[in-house]
């Protein structure tokens, strides 16, 4: 409802049963908005907005909402000033719940996935212990820790982090077993990433042919 300019509603979402929540993060930042996340909620053919979460007095360049994820009664948002939110619904209201600071604060929070009671922050693996959300688990990636982390996602026991850069921004992809306290990560995209490079090198070998 009543949405801003400049907002960029839709700029993330996500989807589980019944529940939708879209991010508008005002991506160009220039109304100092600092973003918010809309929750919506199915009742039969409609969706109806159920909540809007913004956080409380945000700088300009924050960026709240660049990332979000549902799960059960409880909604994710990301932001750029390396946290992430945590809302929780219960009788009928959404409440924020946990602020999320990652131990390893300079990398900062891109993506977001929540699923059951396992966050995926950037690469951070957040756990509820019956009463709070602990931080247990930082995934590592051998890219630039700038873009490690920039899109996740989780099924089961497995949660696949990816790194939009690397050797010539081709990027690369990790897949973890999170069961396992130490997260090996037993698929890395270095075919992928070869594949690419060989297909790079036949381009420009046959872009000097052309020209010769």
């Amino acid at each position: 409802n009543n949405p801003s300019p400049y907002e960029y509603f839709g700029a993330s979402v996500a989807i589980k049963d019944n529940l939708i929540i879209v991010g508008a993060c005002d991506i160009i930042m220039q109304m100092g908005y600092g973003g918010k996340a809309y929750v919506f909620r199915r009742d039969g053919s409609n969706w109806n907005q159920e909540a809007m979460f913004a956080p409380s007095n945000p700088p300009k360049e924050q960026m709240f909402a660049n990332s979000v994820s549902i799960s059960g009664d409880n909604a994710l948002v990301s932001s750029s000033d390396q946290v992430c939110y945590l809302y929780h619904y219960s009788k009928g209201t959404w409440e924020h719940d946990a602020t999320l600071v990652p131990s390893t604060g300079a990398s900062g929070v891109k993506a977001v996935c929540i699923e059951g009671e396992t966050i995926l922050a950037g690469n951070h693996i957040y756990r509820f212990n019956g009463k709070m959300w602990e931080e247990q688990i930082t995934l590592q990636g051998s890219d630039n820790p700038s873009s490690f982390g920039t899109s996740v996602a989780m099924s089961g026991n497995k949660a696949i982090v990816g790194a939009e850069t690397g050797t010539e921004s081709i990027g690369s992809s990790y897949i973890f077993d999170i069961s396992e306290p130490a997260c090996p990560a037993d698929i890395r995209s270095e075919e992928h990433t070869s594949e690419l490079q060989s297909r790079r090198n036949r381009v420009s070998r046959l872009l000097l042919e052309k020209q010769n």
